[in-house]
């Protein structure tokens, strides 16, 4: 018995320092059970109904546009329901989500000043914490584009899409929002999206959908 006692000690010490170090949990997050979307929203561009129709977290709600902007969002009647399409601020109203997953930017990477996105993109999320003051928001990154899609011209730009997110990540940490930069789930070693990922180097595949996903289930705020 004399001889256990010392490795019982000794075992039980790493475990302590694993637990308290905080690289360990940031490195392998838990992913959560789907339940967790049971009660999430998804607002977005053509980008987010693409992850409705093909990526697998399948009991959020999703409001979704194809074109959409960030300033349309707080006029346009875009929300599809059985009475027609709504606006997002009447949704809002009629609707408490526990949490609400913003994600938007590349219809406006044609818009010469950032500083214009960051201040219509903050006047939207104002709107949304009026609206939902209990939901936790979360605001995800523009994803990347294919290298080739890039190459195109001066629009859909991997270098525009970084200064945008810049602007996002100071948006959510001017308000306390959760800012989740889902594009290093699908980026490749240079920043892109892989050329498979996309057949029009922009909206992702299934395969890609998936990898979305399950970012989105290992980031999660507690």
């Amino acid at each position: 018995s004399e001889s256990t006692l010392p490795s019982t000690t000794t075992q039980a010490l790493p475990k302590t320092t694993e637990a308290s170090a905080p690289s360990e949990e940031t490195t392998a997050p838990e992913p959560v059970s789907d339940k967790y979307f049971d009660d999430a929203l998804f607002i977005g561009d053509s980008r987010v109904e693409g992850l409705q129709l093909y990526g697998n977290i399948k009991n959020a709600t999703y409001y979704t546009a194809k074109g959409l902007t960030v300033t349309e969002l707080l006029t346009k009647p875009f929300v599809k329901t059985p009475d027609g399409k709504k606006t997002l601020d009447a949704m809002l109203t009629a609707h408490q989500f526990g949490k609400i997953y913003i994600k938007l930017g590349v219809n406006e990477l044609g818009w010469p000043y950032p500083e214009k996105f960051a201040e219509a993109y903050g006047k939207l999320l104002d709107k949304v914490i009026e609206l939902e003051p209990d939901a936790l928001i979360y605001v995800q990154s523009i994803l990347p584009v294919t290298a080739k899609k890039a190459a195109d011209g001066n629009v859909y730009t991997n270098k525009k899409i970084d200064i945008f997110n810049e602007r996002i990540a100071e948006l959510c940490n001017e308000r306390g929002l959760v800012y989740l930069n889902v594009r290093e789930a699908v980026m490749d070693e240079n920043g892109a999206l892989p050329e498979d990922a996309a057949a029009d180097g922009i909206h992702l595949n299934k395969k890609y959908c998936a990898l979305w996903c399950d970012y989105l289930r290992t980031h999660t705020e507690q």
